[in-house]
């Protein structure tokens, strides 16, 4: 989702910048964040058709609402589908 906040993208581009998750993954993720309203899939009628995929309002309101969230989500060099996911962890706050 972060990978949207700069505009529509194609699948075969969210596969390149996921660097490492499988097609069923994220046909996967795809899917329950279209069905959860966060993102939007237009097929456009292309020679070959093309589907794009985009953020919806909903999730500009939230990405807007955190902008922090980008930078803890995008996925650190190197990392594929084990480790943090590229979430980058806090440290926790001070006792007094």
């Amino acid at each position: 989702m972060v990978d949207l906040m700069d505009g529509p993208q194609s699948c075969s581009e969210l596969r390149r910048s996921a660097g490492g998750v499988s097609d069923k993954m994220l046909a996967q993720t795809l899917r329950d964040l279209e069905t959860g309203g966060l993102i939007t899939r237009t097929v456009l009628t292309s020679r070959p058709p093309t589907v794009q995929y985009d953020l919806t309002d909903l999730a500009r309101g939230a990405t807007t609402a955190t902008p922090s969230a980008g930078r803890r989500l995008r996925p650190r060099p190197g990392r594929g589908e084990t480790g943090t996911h590229g979430i980058t962890p806090r440290a926790p706050p001070p006792d007094g």
